[in-house]
C-alpha cells in the first residue's frame, strides 16, 4: 500500500462519517481504511450499529467517542472489520507453489520437515480455512514423498476468540467447502449423520495438526516459540497504518528461520523494501539466509 494513497487524519476525502471512524481507529488501534475502502468500513460500522439497536451511525460514532462506552465497543468494531471471509484454497496458485516449489527447497536446503517438523503459521486465521487447507497440502505432500517421512505442525493465531472458536469447531457449511477438489473432499471432510445436515466436519487427523491461539501482530515484543519455515499471512498487512504495517512484518521476519516463506495476499503490493525479503513468485518473498 502507498503511503501516498492514504489520506491523514482530518483529511476531508470522503463523508464525515468516515473521516470520523477512520480517524477513530487510526488514532486508537493503528488500524487504516483509506477512501477506496469508505464504503466496507461504513457497511460494517453500520450493521455493528444495528445489533445494538442504533439506527444512526453517527450516533453509534458518538458512542465510540464517549470515555465510558468507547473503550469497551472499540474492540468490537475491530472484531467486525477483521473477520473477513476466507476460502479454502483461495488463491490456488500461491498453494500449487507451496507444494512444488517451497516445500521442495526447505526440504533440499535445511532438511525442513524431515530432521524437524516444518513450522507454519497462519497469521489472521479467521475462520479456519487456510490452516485447514495448509494441513491438507502437507497431508498430500507427505503421501506423495513417503520417504522423506515428512512432518509438519501449523500455528494458526488472530486477534478475534469468536473467530477462532469457530476454526477450532472444524464444522463448515457445503457451500463453504465448494472450492476444496473432490477426491480431497472424500478424504478429509466428515459429512453429519443427519441426511439433511448441510455441514460438514474436518477430519481429526487435521484438526490436531493446527493449534489455535489468540494473537494480535501489532502487539509489542511479538514472541512465538519457534521460529516459522512458512508465513501466510494474507490481507491483514494491509489494513495497518504505514509504521504499524512495518513494525509488525519486522516482527514476522525476526520469526522466520533463514530460507523461509512469506505468502502475503494477491495484490496487496506491500511495502517491503526495509525487510530482508526477496520476491520469489507473485505475493510470494523468503526471508534471505
Amino acid at each position: 500500500m502507498d503511503r501516498s494513497s492514504k489520506a491523514p487524519p482530518g483529511s476531508d476525502s470522503g463523508s464525515p462519517e468516515y473521516r470520523l471512524l477512520r480517524d477513530i481507529l487510526l488514532e486508537q488501534e493503528g488500524m487504516d481504511f483509506p477512501p477506496n475502502r469508505e464504503t466496507y468500513l461504513l457497511g460494517r460500522a453500520t450493521r455493528r450499529a444495528r445489533t445494538l439497536g442504533i439506527t444512526s451511525l453517527k450516533a453509534y460514532i458518538e458512542l465510540l467517542q464517549h470515555e465510558e462506552t468507547g473503550p469497551g465497543e472499540l474492540p468490537i468494531l475491530l472484531d467486525f472489520l477483521l473477520a473477513h471471509r476466507t476460502e479454502f484454497f483461495h488463491d490456488p496458485a500461491q498453494f500449487e507453489f507451496l507444494m512444488k516449489s517451497a516445500l521442495p527447497d526447505l526440504i533440499k536446503n535445511a532438511g525442513v520437515g524431515v530432521k524437524r517438523p516444518l513450522m507454519a503459521w497462519s497469521a489472521g486465521c479467521s475462520t479456519g480455512e487456510e490452516s485447514y487447507t495448509l494441513a491438507m497440502v502437507f497431508c498430500e505432500f507427505a503421501e506423495r514423498f513417503p520417504g522423506f517421512n515428512f512432518r509438519s505442525q501449523i500455528l494458526a493465531t488472530d486477534i478475534s476468540n469468536s473467530l477462532l472458536d469457530k476454526a477450532r469447531t472444524a464444522i463448515y457449511g457445503l457451500d463453504r467447502v465448494r472450492p476444496i477438489p473432490l477426491a480431497l473432499k472424500k478424504k478429509y471432510l466428515l459429512r453429519s449423520k443427519s441426511a439433511a445436515s448441510q455441514q460438514v466436519r474436518i477430519v481429526p487427523e487435521l484438526r490436531n495438526m493446527a493449534k489455535f491461539r489468540l494473537l494480535d501482530l501489532r502487539q509489542e515484543g511479538l514472541f512465538l516459540r519457534e521460529k516459522m519455515d512458512l508465513i501466510f499471512c494474507r490481507n491483514v498487512l494491509c489494513q495497518f497504518d504505514t509504521p504499524t504495517r512495518e513494525a509488525a512484518l519486522t516482527a514476522m521476519c525476526n520469526l522466520m528461520e533463514p530460507g523461509a516463506f512469506l505468502f502475503t495476499g494477491t495484490g496487496e503490493n506491500l511495502q517491503i523494501s526495509q525487510a530482508p525479503l526477496y520476491p520469489v513468485a507473485p505475493d510470494v518473498f523468503c526471508l534471505a539466509s
